[in-house]
């Protein structure tokens, strides 16, 4: 009896042992330096098979730990986040900017074989630098990809070096796990630096491929010549703004698992973009006591809109929940022109404001629309912002009254009352300081931020 008591025991625990498996192993780490220049790519690179202590190539140095590049644990199991740094599999290692320069990093987990049972919210990775934990994610990612960002680019000055802490594990979700078990998954951690940042940054890159025009167009006739434009007529501060004009097709940036259209580099030097979607067909205002008879109580002030609490909640949902994104966009200046005006926006349009408002989010002037490439009133399918909906900005003609790009004559409109329902496009700034890593800025190929 005593013997099948120990037998059944063995059987329990070999089958405990079974379900909890997972085979995990990075393979090799590779360290890349990447020199930008006019966009092409130049590699230096190295890599560690075996048990090497230090993989160096011309200007950075990765030495790990434990002595070897392997991470090899074939007893991983399911555990809570409170035990990501006792029980979690752990990989150390230290970047040495060897240069004689200072570099931007960015470390990313490439070249994976992740089978579909591990593209899973439960399979999670944490990057930890002192003791705190830098990012977090997990690989549920599409079939499609083979690449995650542990880091964005951050600078490491000459002659010094940084040290993380590598975590991977299952998160134990309180239901059975067992298709994860025994599955094999390696990947590649990669080092890319950059030398310069000022040589990739969004405005330098944009402006590196089109040469701009400084020809101020005629804003009343379709646009003719299409591009990159800029001027320093009717700007905030008299500063210079580059702007896209006209259907350009090679403004398209990937950002927050969104695609935008770039609008311009503001005079601040920020980059502003468009969501090319929209997040749904809403009224501008909410206001019950407005009457549009006599337009009493009516007001077109975007920082009380209907349009203002919806876009802020779309913001605070999808760039805000994740700090790394947030912390790529500034506040912006947002102009909601509530002068009243019921004219035609092209005879002068500008840039300038006499009412500014400071928020991360926001959506297009009626002025912009016109920089863009639209007519006041007029057919035409000359602008990029054309989506094929019609959609508010927040430029008022009267206290009841919005300009819209109406969809249906293919212009810029200035006749729609804040109860109608209209499409929203966010706007957002991104930090001039925002690295362009990949990309050619083309539908198929839009630019890839760090």
């Amino acid at each position: 009896m005593e013997n099948g008591s120990g037998k059944m025991v063995d059987k329990i625990n070999k089958r405990k042992n079974m379900r909890n498996k997972i085979i995990l192993s990075i393979l090799a780490l590779l360290i890349i330096f990447v020199t930008f220049l006019s966009m092409s790519y130049a590699y230096f690179s190295t890599s560690a098979m075996s048990e090497e202590q230090t993989v160096t190539t011309g200007n950075l140095s990765l030495k790990f730990d434990d002595n070897t590049s392997i991470i090899r644990n074939e007893n991983i199991y399911p555990i809570s986040r409170s035990q990501i740094l006792t029980d979690a599999t752990k990989k150390t290692f230290t970047i040495i900017n060897t240069s004689d320069t200072d570099i931007y990093t960015i470390l990313i987990l490439e070249e994976m074989n992740l089978p579909d049972e591990l593209r899973n919210v439960d399979f999670s990775w944490a990057l930890y630098q002192n003791n705190v934990m830098k990012t977090t994610g997990t690989f549920n990612i599409s079939k499609n990809s083979d690449k995650v960002f542990l880091t964005n680019f951050e600078l490491l000055k000459e002659g010094l070096s940084k040290t993380y802490d590598l975590y991977i594990w299952i998160e134990e979700s309180g239901v059975a796990q067992d298709s994860m078990q025994g599955k094999l998954f390696n990947a590649t951690i990669v080092v890319n630096g950059l030398g310069t940042l000022g040589k990739n940054t969004v405005a330098t890159v944009i402006k590196s491929k089109s040469t701009p025009n400084t020809t101020l167009p005629n804003f009343t006739t379709p646009s003719v010549n299409n591009g990159l434009f800029q001027t320093n007529t009717n700007t905030l501060n008299n500063q210079p703004t580059y702007y896209y004009r006209g259907n350009v097709t090679n403004n398209y940036l990937s950002f927050a698992g969104q695609l935008w259209r770039i609008v311009r580099i503001n005079e601040d030097g920020s980059i502003r973009l468009i969501l090319e979607t929209n997040i749904g067909s809403k009224k501008y205002s909410s206001n019950t006591t407005c009457n549009l008879s006599n337009q009493t109580n009516c007001t077109t002030n975007y920082q009380i809109s209907n349009i203002k609490t919806i876009l802020d909640k779309w913001y605070s949902t999808t760039i805000k929940a994740n700090s790394n994104l947030d912390s790529k966009v500034v506040t912006g200046k947002f102009c909601n022109d509530t002068s009243n005006t019921f004219v035609d926006r092209s005879a002068s349009p500008t840039f300038d404001c006499t009412n500014v408002i400071e928020s991360k989010v926001g959506t297009i002037s009626a002025d912009e629309v016109i920089y863009s490439g639209a007519l006041y009133n007029s057919a035409s399918n000359t602008t990029y912002l054309n989506n094929n909906a019609s959609f508010y900005t927040m430029t008022s003609s009267s206290n009841s009254q919005v300009y819209i790009w109406n969809n249906s004559n293919t212009s810029l409109t200035n006749d729609a009352n804040i109860f109608d329902y209209y499409d929203v496009r966010p706007v957002i700034n991104l930090d001039s300081t925002t690295i362009i890593t990949s990309g050619e800025g083309i539908i198929n190929d839009p630019y890839i931020v760090n």
